[in-house]
């Protein structure tokens, strides 16, 4: 409960969401991506507005 009150979302990702993500970095359209550090949290790091 703590973690989703911290969200900006109001709810922790899901599995397909999160895979969308690892889709992505495979895919061709990430392919200029290099040594970046992706925070896929939500907005979490951010914290609730």
């Amino acid at each position: 409960d703590r973690t989703r009150k911290g969200s900006p979302f109001g709810r922790m990702g899901t599995a397909e969401e999160i895979a969308e993500v690892a889709l992505f970095l495979a895919s061709n359209h990430a392919r200029w991506m290099t040594g970046q550090i992706l925070a896929v949290d939500g907005g979490q790091m951010l914290g609730a507005a």
